[in-house]
This record gives C-alpha cells, sequence and structure tokens, in this order.
C-alpha cells in the first residue's frame, strides 16, 4: 500500500459507499486523524437503515435492532455519544412465533419445552433428540447448503420445514436450500466440528452463556455479549438511523460527498484517483470499497478478471417490501407479546413474516396504539415485493387478520421497497469469497467491506468496516 514520508500528513483515503459499514470505517479514519472523502452513489448516507418518524409513529425502513452487539462496537457507540440513546427490548416479552397450521406458536425456548412444542410431529421433535447420539461425521470438504446439513444430522424434512426455513426467511429472505452453510452460517459448522452434534453444541453454548450471566450478576458487571434473549437487542430512540447519522456527523465538515456514483478506478504514481460523474477526485493513499458486490464488479480498474467479476455480478440481492401499519390496541386481538412471527414456506402465506416494533422498544407507537411491521418477497415471492401499494396492503392485511386477529383499518402506514435487499450467501459463495482476495490482491491499498463480505447483519457490518478502516491504518504504519 502506498504511503506518505513519516514527515509528511498521511493521504486521504477514499471510502466508497455510505453504507454503515463505509461510514464506520470512515469515522474509524477520521478519528486516528487520517482525512477521509466518503463517495456516496445516493443523497443520503445509511444505506438501507433509514427510520420514519410520523404522527407518533416510527417505522423502520430496513433493520429494526442490532443484537448482541461485541466489545468494539459497543465501545464505538460510547465515543460516538450514542449510548444514552440506546434502548434494549423487553426481556419479559420475548415470546418468538412461528406459524403452524394457521396460529403463531411460540417457539420454545428450552430443551423441555421443545420435548412438548407442537410446532413439530412426535417424529419431528424425537429426530433432534437422537440427533447428538448419531455418528460424529466431518462436514464435507466442499460446500452444501444449510438444509442439508440439518439433513445429513438426521433431523429431516420437518425440521428444516418447520424451523430452519422461517429462520433463515427472517435472516436472510432466503431459502435454506440454497444458502451456503459454511459461509452464511459458520456457526454450524464450529458446532459441528467442535462437538460432533449441532445439538450438543447448541446446549453447550446455552449453558456458558447462561454461566456467564450468572457471573456478571454476582460481580454487578454489564450484561454478556454472548447471551441470548432481548436483553441483548437494542436500537436508538429515534430508530436505527440514528446509528449512520451519528456516525456522517461525527465527520469533519464536508466528508461526505452525496450524489457521487463512483464509476471507475486509477492507480497513478501520486496515488488512487477515483471517476464519478462529476470528474475524477484524488489522489487517495487508498481506497474502502463499500458497495454492493455487483457494482464492485461494474467498477472499471478493479483489476478483477472475468471469472471474479462473473462472481461478483452473480450475488444475489432479491426484492423486499416492508409495509408497516399503526392500529389502535383494541383492534388487535393478538397479545403481540414478543418479537414477532415468522410463516414457514408450506404455510403457503404471502408474508415471510412480522415483527412487533411497538413491544420490542419504545417510543413505536404512540399510547393505546400497536406497530405491525410485515416483510414481504425475498427469493420466496419476489414479484410480491413489487405489487402496487394498495394490492399490498389489502394482502397483508388479510394475513394479518388471519394470523393475528387484526380486525380494524390501520390508523398508520408506511411502505418501503427494496428492489435489491439482502445478499444471498448462497452455495458457491466460495468463488466470490476468492474473488475479492484476487482484486485486494491485484491492487494493494483497495480494501473491501460490506454485508457481503463479512456478514448481513448489522453487527458484521459494521465490524466490517471497522477492520477494513484497521487494516488501511497498519498499511500506513
Amino acid at each position: 500500500m502506498p504511503s506518505s514520508p513519516s514527515s509528511s500528513p498521511p493521504r486521504p483515503v477514499a471510502v466508497l459507499g455510505a453504507g454503515i459499514a463505509g461510514l464506520a470505517a470512515a469515522w474509524t479514519l477520521a478519528r486516528a486523524g487520517v482525512e477521509v472523502r466518503v463517495l456516496e452513489a445516493s443523497d443520503r448516507v445509511g444505506g438501507v437503515i433509514r427510520s420514519e418518524l410520523r404522527d407518533g409513529f416510527l417505522a423502520e425502513e430496513g433493520p429494526h435492532s442490532l443484537a448482541r452487539p461485541s466489545a468494539r462496537v459497543r465501545t464505538l457507540f460510547r465515543d460516538a455519544g450514542l449510548e444514552e440513546h440506546i434502548v434494549t427490548a423487553d426481556p419479559e416479552r420475548s415470546a418468538r412465533y412461528i406459524v403452524r397450521d394457521g396460529r403463531p406458536l411460540p417457539l420454545p425456548t428450552s430443551p423441555a419445552g421443545l420435548l412438548l412444542t407442537p410446532l413439530l410431529s412426535v417424529g419431528g421433535r424425537l429426530r433432534i433428540v437422537a440427533e447428538p447420539f448419531r455418528r460424529r461425521t466431518a462436514p464435507p470438504q466442499g460446500d452444501e447448503s444449510v438444509a442439508d446439513v440439518l439433513r445429513r444430522r438426521g433431523m429431516g424434512d420437518e425440521v428444516v420445514e418447520r424451523f430452519l426455513n422461517p429462520f433463515v426467511a427472517g435472516v436472510y429472505a432466503g431459502n435454506p436450500e440454497r444458502l451456503s452453510a459454511p459461509h452464511a452460517f459458520p456457526l454450524l459448522r464450529e458446532l459441528e466440528l467442535g462437538h460432533g452434534s449441532l445439538v450438543r453444541g447448541l446446549l453447550a453454548r446455552l449453558k456458558a452463556a447462561r454461566k456467564k450471566a450468572r457471573t456478571g450478576a454476582r460481580a454487578g458487571g454489564p450484561e454478556p455479549e454472548a447471551g441470548g434473549g432481548h436483553g441483548a437487542i437494542l436500537s436508538f430512540r429515534q430508530g436505527m438511523e440514528e446509528l449512520p447519522r451519528r456516525l456522517a456527523d461525527g465527520l469533519p465538515e464536508g466528508s461526505v460527498r452525496p450524489d457521487a456514483e463512483v464509476r471507475g478506478l486509477r492507480q497513478t504514481d501520486d496515488g488512487w484517483m477515483v471517476g464519478t460523474d462529476g470528474g475524477e477526485a484524488g489522489p487517495f493513499g487508498a481506497v474502502i470499497a463499500a458497495i454492493p458486490a455487483p457494482a464492485l464488479a461494474r467498477l472499471e480498474g478493479t483489476g478483477a478478471g472475468q471469472a471474479a467479476r462473473g462472481a461478483l455480478e452473480g450475488v444475489r440481492y432479491p426484492p423486499i417490501a416492508l409495509l408497516t401499519l399503526g392500529f389502535r390496541r383494541e383492534d388487535v386481538v393478538h397479545p403481540l407479546d414478543g418479537f414477532g412471527m415468522l410463516v414457514p414456506q408450506v404455510e403457503e402465506r404471502q408474508v415471510l413474516g412480522a415483527l412487533f416494533p411497538s413491544t420490542l422498544f419504545p417510543g413505536r407507537a404512540p399510547e393505546g396504539h400497536v406497530t405491525i411491521s410485515s416483510f414481504v418477497g425475498g427469493t420466496r415471492q419476489p414479484e410480491l415485493a413489487l405489487e402496487a401499494g394498495p394490492a399490498m396492503e389489502a394482502r397483508v392485511l388479510e394475513e394479518l387478520g388471519a394470523l393475528l386477529g387484526v380486525r380494524g383499518e390501520p390508523v398508520f402506514r408506511h411502505r418501503r421497497v427494496w428492489e435489491r435487499s439482502i445478499p444471498q450467501i448462497e452455495v458457491g459463495y466460495g468463488a466470490v469469497r476468492e474473488a475479492t482476495r484476487e482484486v485486494e490482491a491485484a491492487l494493494p491499498g483497495l480494501v473491501l467491506a460490506g454485508n457481503w463480505v463479512g456478514g448481513v447483519s448489522v453487527g458484521d457490518a459494521l465490524a466490517s468496516g471497522l477492520e477494513a478502516a484497521d487494516r488501511v491504518l497498519a498499511g500506513m504504519g
């Protein structure tokens, strides 16, 4: 990576993309005294993290929360002045629901509950109980789908369809038959290799988390990072958009340049030049590209070969629509006493699931009202995400009436359609990982970040940006 003489200040760093990964990288570099220029193709920062406040309701247009932030992310919140803005989910209202035969049933939270849950047949429950006693087998050397892992461990189709399918829809809006186990859910391989059993490994993690929680409680320390439940889920008073806004506001004035779509990169003896619609910017000492994989593939000057470009261009981002509706509390029969509900594909419903934001966090609805945020589309039914607003609302209201007992007209409506939403980490994703290595090796000083690089959650994207900043700072010496 090019570096300036020790007597000269470091050259500015270009950050492509003002999503949460790019902003975390820029904020970290600025804190270290490095000048940054953030080039964002749209007219606002935050990427898919957007919050709408209107008429006493708060609607999230993207992620609703952040789960179990790492110690470094918590430090970032503190240094960015966000600690006093954090709200945590109510631990007393922690139910998660999965629909079975048209009824939302609570997901079991203990081994005993799993033995009794009506979400699975007796045979399905026995398959889970028997999994720790199956012969230990090493995962295959190559790739395999998440569904194949559970079937290989003897859990059968029912567990895949009733448990895994809705869970994957809630995280990726994707299909467990296509998502890569080692790349999309590396924890599965870690559990299998470490314990010889998925169930045994999960129980060991739960035991360790409870022990850590008890130890922390006796010591009067903070809530454990590894713990489960709603105490580890957080947002901010004015919504998730407070996070990217605060990071952007912490940058020196003029650091963020909106409406600046990047077209290409060029290395010169003086450093990096970045081409945009408005001409070239630079020179820069390094470039952090925190943009979607297909956008990276289309950039000129990345040094990617045809195979690498094809792998990056092939990452799928299916459409998703989020429809947040506000109701009078008396117009909803269901208690909404938890995180939300997920709908397995075998139920043949029109929604992937729904979250209960006004249960999770304060300030999401006026007194006497509730909000329900439904998500539609994904890889399951992508065409529904692009449906016209009135038709989509009618479809969602019909589903909410059947599943949650919604019987009144909404008093608040907010709809957001993302034509390209969550990157699908599918079988064969090793080619994408190899493409990132090829691009970075071909062009020292170019560092890649984003939710397709290190994980799709908000916490993963933050970590990706922080790591990218660390690598640039290390290269500067």
